[in-house]
């Protein structure tokens, strides 16, 4: 997505304030967009400070051209502090964030209030409403606060919250700056602040991450760099925000990599702020393996999570789903269970992973696996063998059994390489003898069922081969 952004100010004097005049060509007045020499355009406003437009739509929803913009010289224009950023003009357009399904409608001073139904968002938008939907970029998500919802078209009156929205002061309540004073001219404040922000405050070999750079200057921000591992990830020019994603590399003997934020002000000073990232050693490992009991629910229906440890000693586990720690066990245990109800659209997607440290530090990470909500949910399904290692030439004897609401279809074992090594028709356990396993090693089989409705899932078995002693 290409977005544009605009440095905007404004300065909206009371009537008993008399106009700026900046040079004896060009005279600013309240409501002014005004630029210097470079192409960022400001708004001048009552409160004495330049707020900045983040992107293009929003600049937008307020004026249709470029046409009344005045320059004014750079050193008017650094003496003009920033303010905060604007928001979308109330009732212009309905707006969502790129992370989240709902829908909002803007009301006064950046307040965003949810829509709850599409028959609402028809009544009061058109039938086309969903064509009248802006993405906030989640950086600018901050610039709003939330309101009450929606819950029926009379608690909104379109027409009505934009027509009292006729300036940008007004909407934000602004209070006018006080009358300029003969007196000798003040030194601007020169506080510039910079702030750098991670996904992750830890990484592993082949991890993603995202940096957020934000900053402020008395006399503008130029640019802003977000460099990791010394590599720039993101240059942002004209904006108070600044957003780039980095890889780590999926082999390295790094303890830590520098994260780093640099911007250059409208005076061409630079400034920098640096954060280190630690690295955190893992292994993958058969010995630890997850287990979700339904991969596939209904909306509103619970399903539980286990993890599981094996010839580990074991400090600690945790369950994760969509990357926020759930369930944390201790002290010693080797399995840790959690469970909960999920809720949303048909086809919302859930990401869970373990994690299991052990009493060195090491830390082992399971594959990650997905609960899904659909129209119907899938078996219940276990596999069990009695026991997770045996010896070469041994036999291993491993039964199926699922449950499901809709009946179940049939039960398999499979191989390693998902290959159908017995198949049983209905409900009743499924058993098969497999062997002898005559190589050492650690093997995965799968217990499969489908219900009635041809749904499926899997679980599977982990278990090790090794010699007698």
């Amino acid at each position: 997505m290409k977005t544009t952004l605009f440095i905007i100010s404004m300065m909206f004097l009371s009537l008993i304030i008399a106009p700026k005049t900046t040079n004896a060509q060009t005279t600013i007045s309240p409501g002014d967009l005004i630029k210097a020499s470079e192409p960022a355009v400001y708004y001048y406003s009552q409160n004495g400070t330049r707020l900045v437009f983040p992107t293009e739509k929003t600049f937008f929803s307020w004026y249709s051209n470029f046409d009344s913009v005045k320059t004014i010289t750079d050193s008017e224009l650094a003496a003009i502090q920033l303010g905060g950023n604007v928001t979308y003009k109330p009732g212009s357009w309905l707006v969502k964030i790129t992370t989240d399904p709902k829908v909002y409608a803007v009301s006064t001073n950046g307040t965003l209030r949810h829509i709850t139904s599409e028959e609402i968002a028809s009544a009061l938008y058109g039938p086309d409403w969903n064509t009248k939907v802006h993405d906030i970029p989640d950086t600018f998500f901050i610039n709003y606060t939330m309101g009450s919802p929606i819950n029926d078209s009379t608690e909104f009156n379109v027409s009505e919250i934009s027509t009292l929205a006729n300036s940008i002061d007004t909407d934000k309540n602004s209070t006018p700056a006080e009358p300029e004073l003969p007196a000798e001219p003040e030194t601007p404040t020169t506080t510039t602040s910079l702030t750098l922000s991670l996904s992750k405050t830890t990484v592993h070999a082949g991890d993603s991450l995202t940096l957020t750079g934000t900053a402020s200057d008395p006399s503008g921000v130029k640019n802003i760099r977000l460099y990791f591992d010394g590599n720039i990830v993101a240059s942002c020019d004209y904006t108070a925000a600044c957003v780039g994603d980095a890889d780590v590399p999926t082999v390295t003997d790094k303890d830590s990599y520098e994260a780093r934020i640099t911007i250059t002000n409208v005076l061409n000073q630079q400034f920098t702020n640096t954060t280190n990232v630690p690295v955190l050693t893992e292994s993958a490992s058969s010995n630890v393996t997850l287990r979700i009991d339904q991969p596939t629910v209904r909306d509103n229906q619970t399903t539980g999570i286990t993890l599981e440890a094996s010839d580990i000693t074991v400090l600690d586990m945790k369950i994760f789903i969509d990357g926020s720690a759930k369930k944390l066990c201790s002290g010693g245990v080797f399995s840790c269970s959690y469970a909960q109800i999920y809720s949303g659209t048909i086809g919302t997607v859930f990401e869970v992973y373990g994690q299991v440290t052990d009493t060195k530090g090491k830390i082992y990470i399971t594959p990650t696996k997905t609960i899904t909500i659909a129209e119907n949910d899938s078996p219940m399904v276990s596999i069990d063998g009695g026991k997770n290692m045996i010896y070469v030439n041994e036999n291993f004897q491993v039964t199926v059994q699922a449950s499901d609401m809709d009946g179940i279809n049939y039960l398999e074992i499979l191989d390693q390489n998902k290959n159908v090594l017995h198949h049983c028709d209905g409900a009743a356990p499924c058993t098969f003898v497999t062997g002898p396993w005559l190589q050492t090693g650690n093997f995965t089989l799968f217990g499969k069922a489908e219900d009635l409705l041809g749904l499926s899932a899997e679980q599977e078995l982990n278990f090790s081969v090794t010699n007698p002693n």
